[in-house]
C-alpha cells in the first residue's frame, strides 16, 4: 500500500511551472530565429515570391558597426496636457481637430528641430472607449501638426479615468 507522505516522485503542481519554464524556453529560441542578417540591407526586405532569394550587399558597401550611428532616447519625457471638447473630438468634428492640430503645433514649437522617437497619448474620460478614441485621433494629427517632428515617429493610445476632457501626452525625443 503506497504512503500518503512525500516519495520524492512526480508532484501535480510542478507541472504548471515546468510547461511556463519550456514555454520561456520555446520563446527565447524563437526570439532568436526570427532576427535578420546583418549583411541584408533593408531595402532588400521586401515581399518576395517563395523561393526567392533575397539580395546581398556587397562586402564593401556595409559600414563596420562601429561607424553606424548610435541614437538614443531621453529618458525623461517632453509634457503636454490640454483641454478638448470630448463629443467633438470623438466625434472627429472639424473645427475641433483644427484646433487640437494648432495647439500641438504650438505646445511643440520648442521641440524645433528635435524628432520624436516614441509618443504616448492618454484621452481622460471615465468611458475607456472615449478615452482611446480621443488619443487616437490626436495622434492622428502629430504629422500634420508638424511633419518635422512627428515624421516616423511611434505612437500609442492610452485611455485615463483619473481626468476628464482632457489630453495627456508623454513625448520621448531622441537624444541629441
Amino acid at each position: 500500500m503506497p504512503s500518503r507522505g512525500r516519495t520524492g516522485g512526480f508532484e501535480p503542481g510542478q507541472a504548471g511551472w515546468l510547461f511556463a519554464d519550456m514555454l520561456l524556453v520555446l520563446s527565447i529560441v524563437m526570439l532568436g530565429a526570427a532576427t535578420v542578417a546583418d549583411d541584408v540591407p533593408l531595402a532588400g526586405l521586401r515581399a518576395q515570391p517563395a523561393g526567392a532569394v533575397l539580395p546581398t550587399a556587397p562586402a564593401t558597401a556595409s559600414p563596420s558597426p562601429s561607424a553606424l550611428p548610435v541614437e538614443g532616447i531621453e529618458r525623461t519625457p517632453t509634457l503636454l496636457r490640454f483641454t478638448v471638447d470630448t463629443r467633438l473630438l470623438t466625434a472627429r468634428d472639424g473645427r475641433e481637430v483644427r484646433r487640437v492640430r494648432r495647439l500641438l503645433a504650438a505646445r511643440t514649437a520648442p521641440l524645433h528641430g528635435r524628432r520624436a522617437a516614441l509618443v504616448l497619448t492618454f484621452g481622460c474620460d471615465r468611458d475607456s472607449r472615449i478615452g482611446s478614441i480621443m488619443s487616437t485621433v490626436v495622434n492622428g494629427q502629430l504629422r500634420a501638426a508638424d511633419a518635422a517632428l512627428f515624421g516616423d515617429t511611434v505612437t500609442r493610445s492610452f485611455m485615463d479615468d483619473s481626468c476628464r476632457r482632457t489630453i495627456r501626452m508623454e513625448i520621448y525625443l531622441f537624444a541629441r
